[in-house]
C-alpha cells in the first residue's frame, strides 16, 4: 500500500473497504486498523468519500458503553478528524469528542491483548501509551486562538518514536548527499536504498497527528532532492505534487508545479490534474492548492478536461474563492487570484478564453479599497495568461469601453488590457505623466492607435527626468523597488519611436555602477535583442566603460544585496552584441559564466550564446552552447537549444547542431522544446529536425507544444495539433 505503487493502492483500498464493509469480521480492534491504514490509502488517492464510509461504519459499531468502545471510537474520531481537514472540512469537534471519550476511559478496564502481539510491557502500560498518543494527537488539531495554533498536549512516546524516525532518515540522507558530493565513484553493494520519510509519515497519518504535514512536506521534498539515478526518485516524483498539495506547503508547491512544466516529469503533473479532475473536482474540494496544479497542467490535459476543470473553477470563483488551506488564512482577492489564473490557463486549453475574459470584466468591481492592490494585480496576472487570439471580438470591446471610465484604482489592469491587440483607445487627449502612462502611449502608437502629437516629446522629458532622480537616489545609497524599468521604457521609445534623445541620458544611466542593476538589465536586454543604430558617441560611452561594466559588482535589487554574478550578464550581452569588446574578452566572459557551479550563472552563459547567436554565427558559439545543452538544468539546456537553432541554418554547423537539436527536442517539459521551436526559422528547418517536429505536432502531451510545431510544419505535414 505504498504510496509509490497507485494501482495498487486503487485495488487494496477497495478490497479492505469491502472487509470493513460487509460486517462478517467480528473483530472491532482489527477492523479499525484496518480502517486507519484504509484512510491513509484512500487520502492519497484524494478518495474522502471512501474515508467516510468506513469511518462512520465502524463509529456506528462502536457506539457502546464499554470501555473498549471508547477507545475506538475516540482513534476512529481522531482519523475522522485529519480527514475532514484534509478535504477542508470542520474538524474540530470530532478532536473534542475523541478527547471527552479519553477522559472517561479507565485504561484498567480494556480487554487484555492478544498473546501474540503483546510487547516486553505489560498491557496496562502498553495501552496507557496509545490513549496518551491519541490524546495528543487530538489537542494537536484543536487551535487554541483564531489563527489555528496547535493546543499540544504532553509529546507521547509515539510522537516521540517518530521524531527519532524523522532525524534517523534526515541524517541518513545527509550522508548521502555528503558522499555524492564528495565520493562520487563510491560503489554500495547491498544496503538499505534510498533514505525516505514515508513510514514517519505513515505514522503520523494513522495517529490523525497535526505534525503529519510537515511529515507530507519533508517526504516530497526528500525525494525531489533524492539522487536522480535513484529508484525511489524516479517512481517517487508523480507523488510528491500531491503530498505537498497535502502538507499545505503553497510555495513549495508553486515551484515545483513550475519545475515539472519546465523539465517534466510531465507525467507527474497529469496524473496528480487527473486525480484532482476525478476525486476533488468540487466547489467544497477544489483549494489554492488543487488550482495551481490544474493550472500547471493545463497545456496536457484534454479540451475535454479543461473545459470540465473549468466548469468547477467558475464554481468557485461565484462562491468567492478556493476554500482555505488546513489552519491558512488568505485574503479573499488573493484566493480569487488562484481561481481567475487558473480558470485563464483552462479556458485556452478549452477554447473559450472569452468566457473567462468577460469573468474578469465583471470582477473589477468586486472589492473595496482595502482589497483594491491585490485585486488589480490578481487580474492583470489572469489578463495576461489568457490567450487574446481567441477572445471574441464583442468582449474585446467591452474592455476597450471599460477603459474609457476611471480607473485609476486598478493601474496594473488598466497598464495590461491597454497593450492588448485590439483593445485600441484613443490617446488624442489623454496625459503622459508617468511610467505607465508613457508606455502605454508608446503601445499605442505602435499599435496603430490615434494619439496625441506632442506624446513623444512629453515621454522623452518625463524619461529624462526619472533617470536622472534614479541616478541621484544611487548616488545617496536609496534605492526602491520600481514595477517598471525606466530605462527599459527609454530604450523602447528609442527603439519604436527613435527618440535618439534619449541616447545620451539612457548611457550615462546604464554605465552608472551606482545603480541597482533591475533599473539598466532590462535596458541591456531590450538593447541586445532588437538591435538599434547606435550614435558614434554613445558607442564610445560604452567602449570606455565596458570593462568597468564586466566587472560590475552593484547590487541586483533591494531584496538581493548579496553579490551579483560577475560579469555582470546583461551588460556582457549587449556589450558582445555591438562588438564593444574584443573576441578574446567575450569568450572569457562567457566562460567563466559557464563554468560556475551556481545554475543561474550558467543560464546567463546560455542566455548570452543565444543571443550574440541571432547576430552572428562562429565556432566558438557552437563550441559553448553544445556543452551547455549537456546541463543538468532545464533553463541552461533551453537556452542552449535555441542558440543550436539559430547557428543550425550554418551549413558548416548544421549537422552537429540537428543532431543535438534532435535530442533536444524529445527532453520531457516543455521548456526546452518551445525555446528551440520559436527560434527556428520555418524555411531553414534541417530536414532531420523537421521530422522531429513533424513527430511533436501529434505526439507530444503539450499543447502549446504541438500547436507551436505546427507552424514550423509544412502544409502536407501540418496536422491537427490535438485538443
Amino acid at each position: 500500500m505504498r504510496s509509490l505503487a497507485p494501482d495498487g493502492i486503487v485495488e487494496a483500498t477497495a478490497e479492505l473497504t469491502r472487509t470493513i464493509v460487509d460486517g462478517e469480521q467480528d473483530d472491532l480492534a482489527l477492523l479499525c486498523v484496518l480502517a486507519l491504514f484504509t484512510c491513509s490509502a484512500a487520502s492519497e488517492l484524494d478518495d474522502y468519500r471512501t474515508c467516510d464510509i468506513v469511518l462512520d461504519t465502524l463509529l456506528d459499531r462502536t457506539a457502546g458503553p464499554t470501555h473498549d468502545d471508547r477507545l475506538l471510537r475516540a482513534i476512529l474520531l481522531q482519523q475522522r478528524a485529519l480527514r475532514w481537514r484534509d478535504s477542508g472540512r470542520r474538524h474540530i469537534e470530532s478532536s473534542e469528542e475523541a478527547l471527552r471519550l479519553l477522559d472517561t476511559l479507565d485504561v484498567s478496564r480494556l480487554s487484555p491483548l492478544p498473546a501474540d502481539s503483546r510487547p516486553g510491557s505489560s498491557d496496562t502500560a502498553t495501552l496507557a501509551r496509545v490513549v496518551a498518543a491519541v490524546r495528543d494527537a487530538a489537542y494537536s488539531l484543536i487551535p487554541a486562538s483564531a489563527d489555528e495554533a496547535p493546543r499540544f498536549g504532553t509529546s507521547s512516546e509515539q510522537v516521540e518514536r517518530v521524531h527519532r524516525m524523522r532525524a534517523d532518515t534526515l541524517s541518513k540522507s545527509l550522508e548521502q548527499a555528503y558522499k555524492r558530493a564528495f565520493r562520487p565513484r563510491t560503489r554500495t553493494i547491498g544496503g538499505a536504498g534510498a533514505p525516505d520519510m514515508f513510514f514517519a509519515a505513515l505514522q503520523l497519518e494513522l495517529l490523525g497527528h497535526r505534525l503529519v504535514y510537515r511529515a507530507r512536506k519533508e517526504t516530497a521534498l526528500m525525494r525531489l532532492l533524492a539522487d536522480p539515478g535513484s529508484t525511489l526518485r524516479a517512481e517517487g516524483l508523480d507523488d510528491t505534487l500531491r503530498l505537498l498539495r497535502h502538507a499545505g506547503a503553497q510555495s513549495e508547491l508553486e515551484a515545483t508545479v513550475e519545475r515539472f512544466r519546465e523539465a517534466g516529469p510531465l507525467s507527474a503533473l497529469s496524473r496528480d490534474a487527473r486525480q484532482i479532475l476525478l476525486r476533488r473536482n468540487s466547489v467544497s474540494l477544489l483549494g489554492s492548492a488543487e488550482l495551481r496544479v490544474l493550472r500547471g497542467a493545463a497545456e496536457v490535459l484534454t479540451s475535454v478536461e479543461a473545459r470540465t476543470a473549468l466548469e468547477s473553477v467558475v464554481e468557485v470563483i461565484a462562491n468567492g474563492g478556493p476554500m482555505h488551506a488546513p489552519g491558512r488564512w488568505r485574503p479573499m482577492a488573493s484566493r480569487l487570484g488562484d481561481a481567475w489564473r487558473s480558470a485563464a490557463v483552462l479556458a485556452n486549453t478549452a477554447g473559450v478564453p472569452g468566457r473567462v475574459a468577460e469573468i474578469l470584466l465583471d470582477a473589477t468591481g468586486f472589492a473595496g479599497p482595502a482589497d483594491n492592490e491585490t485585486l488589480d494585480r490578481s487580474i492583470g496576472w489572469a489578463l495576461n495568461d489568457l490567450d487574446w487570439a481567441g477572445v471574441p471580438s464583442e468582449v474585446t470591446a467591452r474592455w476597450a469601453s471599460w477603459l474609457e471610465g476611471d480607473r485609476s484604482s486598478l493601474p496594473v489592469t488598466v497598464g495590461v488590457v491597454e497593450a492588448l491587440p485590439g483593445v485600441g483607445t484613443t490617446w488624442a487627449n489623454r496625459p503622459v505623466d508617468d511610467l505607465h502612462s508613457a508606455a502605454a502611449y508608446l503601445n499605442a502608437l505602435v499599435g496603430g492607435v490615434d494619439v496625441r502629437a506632442d506624446g513623444v516629446g512629453l515621454a522623452v522629458d518625463l524619461l529624462k527626468d526619472s533617470l536622472a532622480a534614479i541616478r541621484e537616489e544611487a548616488a545617496r545609497g536609496e534605492y526602491s523597488l520600481h514595477d517598471r524599468s525606466a530605462a527599459d521604457v527609454a530604450a523602447a521609445y528609442i527603439v519604436h519611436a527613435d527618440a535618439t534623445l534619449l541616447w545620451q541620458d539612457l548611457a550615462a544611466f546604464m554605465v552608472d555602477g551606482r545603480v541597482q542593476r533591475m533599473d539598466r538589465s532590462p535596458a541591456f536586454d531590450r538593447l541586445a535583442r532588437e538591435r538599434p543604430s547606435l550614435p558614434g558617441g554613445v558607442a564610445g560611452i560604452f567602449r570606455e566603460h565596458a570593462e568597468t561594466l564586466l566587472r560590475d559588482t552593484s547590487m541586483v535589487d533591494v531584496f538581493e544585496p548579496g553579490p551579483a554574478l560577475v560579469p555582470y550578464p546583461e551588460a556582457l550581452r549587449f556589450l558582445v552584441c555591438y562588438d564593444l569588446v574584443d573576441e578574446m574578452r567575450a569568450h572569457a566572459s562567457i566562460a567563466r559564466l559557464a563554468g560556475s557551479p551556481d545554475q543561474s550563472a550558467r543560464e546567463e552563459a546560455a542566455r548570452t550564446v543565444a543571443t550574440v547567436a541571432a547576430v552572428r554565427t562562429n565556432a566558438w558559439l557552437l563550441a559553448f552552447a553544445l556543452q551547455l545543452s549537456h546541463d543538468p538544468r532545464a533553463a541552461v539546456k533551453a537556452y542552449a537549444g535555441r542558440a543550436l537553432a539559430l547557428l543550425a541554418v550554418d551549413h558548416e554547423f548544421e549537422p552537429v547542431a540537428s543532431e543535438r537539436l534532435v535530442e533536444l527536442l524529445r527532453e520531457d517539459g516543455m521548456l526546452v522544446p518551445l525555446l528551440i521551436l520559436r527560434a527556428l526559422d520555418r524555411n531553414r528547418v534541417p530536414p532531420t529536425v523537421a521530422q522531429e517536429i513533424t513527430r511533436l505536432v501529434d505526439a507530444h502531451p503539450s499543447r502549446l507544444v504541438r500547436v507551436t510545431a505546427a507552424t514550423l510544419s509544412t502544409p502536407q505535414d501540418t496536422a491537427n495539433p490535438g485538443s
